[in-house]
């Protein structure tokens, strides 16, 4: 039933066919004095924005269309109606079909944020044509939208150079794009994580969570951002810190601690070893991991909190046979680990912990489940150290 609400919500069905809903809002205000009216660069004929308004909404600065505000700086435009004495209604529906007729029949690139849903083109707020593609073992670049590059001859650029001072103090941007994640990193992006975790820790490095610490002194990206949005950080690391801070890529800084530790004759620990493994509990090969949505999982939650409040008052045998029921159900998640993790880690028994670090691994995607997988990671290193 919400598919088809939202199904409702995008498309209108007619006797014409299926075709986008309006995307403009209908406030309910009544008369018939609205209008739809664009704004275009007046040398080129480009049309460049569309609303619906009435007054001297035509004329007005739009704050929320800031991309629209600026071609208004840089070139000579001009606004039209497209057509006047209409309801608001009918302002909404021809404010659509105008902007559906640009991205179906012009090479135009609209500045809207909202446009209607099935149309041959998409607004200028994707990547631009002459973004590079991507590369295996390559930092992408910081990308600049179609607008971007289209009105105002922006171009993508390269990340900053990783240099010893910047990985002082770092954080650890985490990604979202699969695809992009496998045409960058192949099938290795859990090992580049490892790797670079590791030589960070041996090079010094702080790894924080605030991306505008004190303590910071770069930022390191795992997929590749809108140019726009990082400079937006750093103006905002200047005026809060008093100073920028270097956007890195993780393949680059992988390549600078990879070079660093050959010079130095540091070596990687062992990544084909075997896992240790904890022969009294079932095996992970007989466990079917739960999703969220199944009503199991959500009971063997509350078996986690009966789990932790033992753990609390000290009875933590009581604590594991109940962490043991969750996990033997199939409640493979980071709150799992993370209770069997401290009760192993008061007790001092570090190799289950270990144990129990690298059955998460092999649970939790690096990519899908890229948070955890890094917090296992570190704390598998700190178990090591306790070894």
């Amino acid at each position: 039933m919400a598919e088809d609400n939202d199904f409702k919500a995008m498309f209108s069905i007619g006797l014409d066919g299926i075709k986008s809903a309006p995307v403009g809002d209908n406030t309910g205000k009544s008369g018939n004095d609205f209008y739809v009216y664009e704004w275009y660069i007046v040398d080129t004929g480009e049309i460049f924005y569309v609303g619906k308004g009435r007054g001297n909404r035509y004329k007005a600065f739009h704050d929320s269309a800031y991309v629209a505000e600026d071609i208004k700086k840089q070139y000579k435009t001009a606004n039209r109606f497209v057509k006047k004495g209409l309801t608001e209604q009918e302002a909404v529906e021809l404010e659509s079909e105008e902007m559906t007729r640009i991205l179906n029949e012009t090479n135009y690139r609209l500045t809207n944020r909202q446009i209607p849903f099935g149309t041959d083109r998409f607004n200028g707020y994707d990547r631009a044509p002459d973004t590079p593609p991507f590369k295996l073992d390559t930092a992408p670049m910081l990308w600049v939208d179609e607008n971007s590059e289209h009105y105002f001859h922006d171009a993508a650029k390269p990340f900053d150079p990783v240099t010893a001072d910047g990985l002082r103090g770092v954080t650890l941007e985490t990604p979202v794009d699969q695809k992009e994640l496998k045409a960058v990193y192949g099938d290795n992006f859990g090992q580049v994580i490892q790797e670079t975790l590791e030589l960070l820790d041996a090079f010094g490095t702080k790894v924080v969570s605030s991306r505008y610490a004190k303590s910071v002194t770069g930022w390191i990206f795992m997929e590749s951002q809108q140019l726009i949005n990082v400079q937006y950080r750093k103006d905002k690391a200047q005026n809060d810190l008093g100073r920028t801070i270097p956007a890195y890529h993780l393949v680059d800084v992988h390549h600078f601690l990879l070079n660093w530790a050959k010079d130095n004759g540091i070596q990687l620990s062992d990544s084909t070893s075997v896992p240790v493994v904890d022969n009294t509990r079932v095996p992970l090969a007989g466990i079917t991991r739960l999703s969220t949505s199944d009503d199991e999982y959500w009971e063997q939650d509350k078996v986690i909190q009966e789990a932790n409040k033992a753990s609390r008052t000290g009875d933590y045998d009581t604590a594991l046979k109940l962490l043991d029921q969750a996990r033997a159900a199939g409640m493979l998640y980071v709150r799992l680990y993370n209770s069997y993790f401290k009760i192993y880690h008061k007790l001092g028994e570090y190799k289950k912990e270990l144990a129990l670090a690298d059955e998460a691994l092999q649970v939790f995607s690096p990519s899908e489940d890229v948070i955890d997988y890094i917090d296992v990671l570190k704390r598998r290193m700190k178990i090591l150290k306790k070894l």
